[in-house]
């Protein structure tokens, strides 16, 4: 008898740490101390030599885990040096969003904002941003008399880190002398849930002038975990939510938070435990690609439907990948855009065939395009949207 109480007493303080560390102070990490903890206590105490095998075997695994944390830690790329991270920069004199209840934040509407981003009292960009009566960036020479381009997406058509006249729409304006009226719909930090969502709310009609020759959307693996509400600060959870249907089609169903606060307690608690844990940054695309790119998918294939019925036209996909994560996404998310019906860019291979360097197409130490991808980006589209 006395053997299976000491295999109880393990399980038992085992599972008090991790309920402490998990339940209470919300840490995975603090959860593992204590279970490691009481392991080291157990294989002290007891005499049953299975039992206290079993408890250094515990012991074992969880310093090993442990360790691995402590490592990822140290070589933690240094903050702000990916495209994922916009909502990072400096604005100055004044913020640059504003709350919104249909897409969670838009850029201040009517206003010019000194977007400065510094490190270590290092100037990385100095950019002014010009921004009409809704809240659009503005795009010099994007007034044409031709057909509407829309350009869709994140920050990298918002432009964060560039002058106005440095945007990609606006430097493809500059490459189709003007022919066309371009409109920048970019918001920096969006995903293509809160793309939808824009349309949906029938906000991007006012853009539309005539015909609708094109919509162009940035895509980037980020916009998987911002879909799927799978990033940690609080102000991403204020962008809709979006969840397949039966039907395969996205429907929307409040904000992220009020989608995470319909998952049950043990499930919240347990994903507040893990967040800025390192070892969950570098596992966690593993199960939850699955989930992201169906999603992604689905977001997609209504973003174009919701193109064709309102201005009958079409979609055109920009996705730029470096896939950190272990080759998950570039392959399976190319092959989702094609499936969504999209028109697939894929940018990654277009400056391949140039010999170009994608560290020489990103602002330094930041990751957003320069002026220089900018214009090269635009004079690839130009050439296949002739006026």
């Amino acid at each position: 008898m006395r053997p299976v109480l000491h295999w109880l007493a393990l399980a038992a303080t085992v599972a008090l740490a991790i309920a402490v560390g998990i339940g209470w102070a919300r840490s995975a990490v603090l959860a593992t101390v204590l279970a490691l903890a009481g392991a080291v206590a157990v294989a002290f105490l007891v005499r049953t030599r299975a039992v206290r095998n079993g408890a250094t075997l515990v012991a074992a695994l969880l310093t090993t885990l442990l360790v691995a944390e402590g490592v990822l830690r140290l070589v933690k790329p240094v903050p702000g040096t990916g495209a994922s991270d916009a909502h990072m920069q400096r604005e100055e004199p004044q913020p640059l969003f504003v709350a919104d209840p249909v897409t969670g934040w838009i850029p201040r509407p009517a206003a010019t904002i000194r977007g400065v981003r510094a490190r270590d009292g290092r100037v990385i960009y100095d950019a002014t941003y010009t921004l009409d009566a809704v809240g659009r960036r503005i795009t010099p020479g994007g007034d044409g008399p031709g057909d509407t381009i829309l350009f869709l997406g994140d920050s990298f058509t918002f432009g964060d880190g560039v002058a106005d006249a440095d945007t990609l729409p606006a430097r493809f304006a500059a490459a189709t002398a003007g022919a066309f009226q371009v409109v920048n719909l970019g918001v920096s930090a969006y995903g293509p849930h809160q793309v939808l969502a824009q349309l949906r709310s029938g906000r991007v009609d006012a853009a539309v002038r005539g015909k609708v020759r094109d919509a162009i959307l940035w895509v980037n693996d980020d916009h998987l975990a911002r879909a799927a509400g799978h990033k940690g600060d609080w102000w991403w959870g204020t962008a809709p939510a979006f969840e397949i249907g039966p039907d395969g089609r996205p429907r929307h169903t409040g904000t992220l938070h009020e989608a995470a606060a319909r998952r049950g307690f043990l499930d919240r608690r347990l994903s507040a435990s893990m967040q800025g844990v390192e070892l969950m940054r570098v596992l966690a695309p593993i199960p939850r690609s699955i989930h992201q790119i169906a999603l992604l998918e689905a977001l997609l294939t209504e973003i174009r439907l919701e193109l064709g019925q309102r201005y009958g036209c079409g979609l055109t996909a920009l996705y730029w990948t470096d896939d950190h994560a272990y080759g998950l996404y570039r392959s399976r998310v190319a092959a989702a855009i094609e499936r969504s019906g999209a028109t697939l860019v894929m940018v990654s291979d277009v400056l391949d065939r140039e010999g170009l360097r994608s560290a020489e197409m990103r602002i330094p130490d930041d990751g957003h395009p320069n002026a220089r991808f900018n214009a090269f980006l635009a004079r690839l589209l130009a050439a296949r949207h002739r006026p």
